[in-house]
This record gives structure tokens, C-alpha cells and sequence, in this order.
């Protein structure tokens, strides 16, 4: 069942160092032993070899454009740090990474799951408040847990989401999310154009959103010939790649679906030079190097 955990939770690393400490996966749902002696730090050759740069080119023009903007976002997000009781799990790299390319990308029909406490929920909001600012659109976003934990968070500090008049809409709607894909997530009159991912990191769960919620909004992209940015965090932890990670990289893989891990060992030089150069080497609120989140376009 869907539930949120993070990479803090020790049943996360358990399953990833029982689980990948010496096996590959070669297919998502097919493993096959394969020692993993010769990779560095037990990682699989596509978490620290995989780089990506046209969107590492991509995010070394955001950080000198949207610098003020990025900036605002994360001084509304320590002000959320400093008066909650909500713990961040989200980490300051990919945090910044996140609002980046929604600056970028401003899109106006966003789907989150799982939201757990809000942080995640809060810096999508306020990257979207940030660029609302520069156009008329309304932007529509869903948040999609097994029970409401982050809705007295989000009235706190976006009380204004309430007014009719808002150009932000944003619900919550419980429930296995499971359940939703075909009536929310893959209804012909949805275009999702954001989907930010941290839910249940188990192997079935993920097998069954690969199936029945990629793999058809990846056929419908490509029909259209539009792009859906997607975001997922966990994908691995302390080194150790997940299920998720690998299932994760094994679809994109063979769908031809390029993606950017920031803990590649040059993504990381070349963002921290990023970071110092635009003030934000020392502009952190939860700067663990850890990042386990992977970003791409599918379409």
C-alpha cells in the first residue's frame, strides 16, 4: 500500500543493501546475480557514470537567470523550516534543482505524490507563486496521499489559495493513489505537465506505477509530441541504489528517456561551482550530500 518513506528510514536501506549489494537488474522485475565488486561504492554504472548534459547545459543557464527568484524561494522555505515542526527531506541541491526547472518550465498542471508532512508540497508552491507572478495563467496542482497530513501546512503559509479569485488551485485527495490513474492521472482531458514522485519505494509499488501510469502517459507524450518534466526522489540511498532507482533507470533506459542524477561525481563539481558562484554555497537549510532524486523528460 502507498505510504510515504524517505531515506532516513531504515527499512529503505535495508531493502537497498539486502537487495542490491550483489545483484543487477538487468530488466524491471528481472534480477539476475551479478557481483557488484567492481562498481564504485556498490553503485550500478547508470548512477555514477550517467551524465546528462543537455540538462546539465540546461542548469547552468538557470542558475545565473532565475538566480533572485531562487533565492526568494529559499528564503520562503526557511521561513517554513524555521516556524513548523516540519523536518525537510528533501535535500538543499535537490531542492534547488526542483524550483529551477519549474522557473523554467512554469507549468500549470502539477501532480504530486506522496506529499507526507508538506516540504515537498510548500517549495512547489512557492516556486509556483514565484513565477505566477510573470504570467496570467491559473495553475492547477493535485496532491495525492493515503491520509492528510500537510493541508493545515499549506493553508499556513498560502492562506491566499483559499480566495476564489487565486490563480492557484491546489487540493489534496486521499486514498491509494493506485486507484487514481486512470480516473486523475490518465483521463483524456488531463495534461499532467510536472509529476513530482516520493511515495511507497517498494518493488511492487513501483513496478505498478511504471506499468500502468509511465508507460501510458509516456505513449500518450509521445503521440502528441509533448513533454511531461518528472521528478522522483529515493532512487538510491547511501550508495546503494533502490528498487525504485533501478526499476527507474531500467524503463528509462530502454524507452531511449535520458535523466539527471545529481550525485554524478561531474554534475556534483560543476554544481557546487554553480552554487558558489550565484551566493548559495552557504544559502542552505538542509544541505546533506545525498540527493537521491533524478530528473527527466518523458516524451
Amino acid at each position: 500500500q502507498q505510504k510515504s518513506r524517505t531515506c532516513n528510514d531504515p527499512t529503505v536501506k535495508e531493502e537497498c543493501e539486502h537487495s542490491f549489494s550483489n545483484l543487477s537488474l538487468i530488466h524491471y522485475g528481472q534480477y539476475i546475480d551479478d557481483h557488484f565488486t567492481h562498481l564504485v561504492n556498490h553503485t550500478p554504472p547508470a548512477f555514477s557514470d550517467g551524465y546528462n548534459s543537455e540538462l546539465m547545459s540546461l542548469i547552468r543557464e538557470l542558475y545565473t537567470t532565475y538566480s533572485l527568484e531562487l533565492h526568494h524561494v529559499k528564503n520562503q522555505m526557511r521561513h517554513v523550516y524555521l516556524s513548523s515542526a516540519i523536518q525537510p527531506q528533501y535535500d538543499d541541491i535537490e531542492s534547488e534543482l526542483t524550483a529551477l526547472f519549474l522557473l523554467h518550465y512554469r507549468p500549470t498542471n502539477i501532480f504530486e505524490f506522496s506529499p507526507s508532512h508538506g516540504w515537498s508540497t510548500l517549495l512547489i508552491l512557492n516556486a509556483v507563486n514565484t513565477y505566477q507572478g510573470y504570467t496570467s495563467e491559473s495553475v492547477q496542482m493535485k496532491s495525492f496521499d493515503l491520509e492528510d497530513m500537510c493541508t493545515n501546512s499549506v493553508a499556513k503559509y498560502f492562506p491566499s489559495l483559499q480566495e476564489k479569485d487565486s490563480l492557484i488551485r491546489w487540493s489534496l485527495l486521499t486514498g491509494d493513489v493506485r486507484d487514481r490513474f486512470q480516473t486523475d492521472f490518465l483521463s483524456s482531458d488531463t495534461d499532467i505537465d510536472y509529476l513530482f514522485i516520493d511515495s511507497d519505494h517498494s518493488r511492487d509499488f513501483v513496478l505498478f506505477y511504471l506499468e500502468h501510469l509511465l508507460t501510458p502517459l509516456l505513449r500518450k507524450l509521445r503521440q502528441t509530441g509533448a513533454l511531461m518534466f518528472v521528478s522522483v526522489h529515493d532512487c538510491f540511498v547511501d550508495g546503494l541504489v533502490t528498487h525504485e532507482g533501478a526499476a527507474l533507470h531500467n524503463f528509462l533506459t530502454e524507452n531511449g528517456v535520458k535523466y539527471f542524477n545529481p550525485n554524478n561525481a561531474a554534475h556534483q563539481e560543476e554544481i557546487s561551482a554553480l552554487r558558489e558562484k550565484a551566493d548559495f554555497s552557504t544559502d542552505n537549510i538542509h544541505f546533506v550530500n545525498n540527493n537521491p532524486s533524478i530528473f527527466f523528460l518523458l516524451g
